[in-house]
């Protein structure tokens, strides 16, 4: 492997990774545009992690938003970025 291939292979792994990130991103906004009782409850569990861990809350206290994570689940079960 060549280092011009090597920095081909870099580019494109990091092009897909950001086109999936952006696709889902894209579909789970438009679902909660489209379902205001899920954006109000996902609002709700940031705005409680924001007052208990200030306004750059840290990734352990991120990633216990569980209702963040069953948004973003179902988001990728309804549009899967790859088939």
């Amino acid at each position: 492997l060549t280092e011009d291939e090597a920095l081909a292979q870099c580019v494109l792994f990091f092009t897909a990774g950001l086109e999936t990130t952006s696709t889902t991103i894209a579909f789970a906004v438009y679902q909660l545009a489209v379902c205001p009782d899920i954006q109000d409850r996902l609002r709700q569990e940031v705005d409680d992690c924001f007052a208990k861990h200030g306004p750059e809350p840290s990734l352990d206290a991120v990633s216990k938003l569980k209702y963040l994570h069953c948004v973003v689940s179902e988001t990728l079960r309804m549009y899967p970025p790859a088939l």
